[in-house]
């Protein structure tokens, strides 16, 4: 914040008029020829009095807001009047002279980007800028009609160390650590893709538990060709869907990159739980008969449900071994071909601990289909394998 100009001092009683006077005309000349000066105690200033500077009193405030939801900022400045406000975010004029600002539709904030606020507040004699406050909106969710939303998670960026020790008893030879970097933003599926959903996209429904009824249990029995007919449409439709979608970026399958650094959410233990594998009832969908509805057991550190169990989800990578560099790899894809589309997770049926671990893969031909396979949607940068 500038430095606001001194303020004069208040008077003090003085005895001597006729010398008040005499000084008050030496110091409105000397103001008038360009000095700066002081009134004296008990003197009257001779000319135009001078203008003090905006102080900020109250201040904007950190604000968090659910996307599309108005998000207002506000600010009280003392001064010389009349006063004038500019209103910035993240650096760039967005246009207004008043001490109340609002963006009606805020733009989602992704994850390691800073969506700040400041506000100049000027006036005759001089400027203040206000100090930076962070505006927070979450989440973004894209509707696909009404009361049927596609709720979406921000992923942090970061790094993580993939695949498990052989000092792991569950360890597999396809599980070579290795660090990687996530470098781009995106967001992805707080929940399995509904039967719900892909009913009101496709217009039709595939999965072999329908009986009883139940719109949100995991959609399922379909390949790879058909998780991708699905983000097609999203994508042709993102201006209905989403209208307020990050621009450049499109609805896709996670990478395996990505799936395993958003399952772990920070956490290097086997299972996205933790160390122990007995409390899995509390999060995963395992041993059980048939799918179950989302979201209903707790999450992990990000806030994404059933990242393990309940049905396998279709990653965009082929499967094979590892790309392994010198150093962290940065947003790594698999290889450019393949046999089999990696698909991580686990499914409703298996209660085994090492198929739930956080770096477990697997591998199915994109061409087939069966009850405990689905997938989730990522929101992000394009990605080509």
């Amino acid at each position: 914040m500038l430095t606001p100009p001194e303020p004069e001092r208040p008077p003090s009683p003085n005895p001597r008029p006729g010398l008040a006077l005499a000084l008050g005309v030496v110091l409105g000349c000397a103001t008038a020829c360009g000095g700066r000066s002081r009134q004296a105690p008990g003197a009257f200033t001779l000319g135009t009095p001078r203008a003090w500077g905006p102080v900020i009193t109250v201040p904007p405030v950190d604000t968090v807001v659910t996307e599309g939801q108005p998000a207002t900022f506000s600010v009280v400045a003392t001064g010389a009047q009349p006063m004038s406000y500019l209103w910035q975010v993240n650096g760039v004029t967005v246009g207004t002279s008043t001490p109340t600002f609002t963006l009606p539709f805020p733009r989602p904030a992704l994850s390691g980007i800073s969506v700040t606020v400041t506000v100049t507040v000027s006036n005759v004699a001089g400027k203040v800028i206000s100090n930076p406050v962070t505006l927070a909106v979450d989440p973004l969710r894209v509707t696909l009609a009404e009361g049927l939303p596609l709720d979406l998670t921000p992923i942090p960026l970061g790094s993580r160390v993939m695949g498990s020790s052989e000092e792991d008893p569950y360890h597999r030879s396809d599980e070579t650590l290795h660090e990687v970097a996530i470098t781009r933003n995106f967001y992805m599926g707080t929940f399995l893709v509904t039967q719900a959903q892909w009913q009101q996209v496709m217009g039709n429904n595939p999965s072999a538990f329908q009986t009883p009824p139940s719109p949100r249990r995991p959609v399922e029995q379909v390949t790879y060709a058909d998780a991708l007919a699905f983000l097609a449409r999203l994508n042709a439709q993102m201006t209905t869907f989403c209208p307020l979608c990050p621009p450049g970026y499109v609805f896709r399958l996670p990478t395996e990159a990505e799936w395993e650094y958003a399952c772990g959410a920070g956490n290097l233990t086997p299972w996205y739980w933790g160390d122990s594998f007995e409390a899995y009832p509390n999060y995963a969908w395992i041993g059980k008969q048939v799918t179950e509805a989302v979201g209903q057991l707790r999450p992990n550190n990000w806030g994404l449900y059933d990242m393990s169990g309940n049905v396998w989800e279709w990653c965009q990578d082929w499967y094979g071994p590892y790309r392994l560099r010198s150093g962290i790899d940065p947003d790594p894809v698999g290889p450019p071909t393949g046999e089999y589309r990696v698909t991580r997770g686990g499914g409703f049926f298996f209660a085994n601990p090492h198929v739930v671990r956080i770096a477990y893969r697997g591998g199915l031909r994109p061409e087939f289909h069966y009850d405990d396979q689905g997938f989730r949607v990522v929101l992000g940068p394009p990605r080509t394998p």
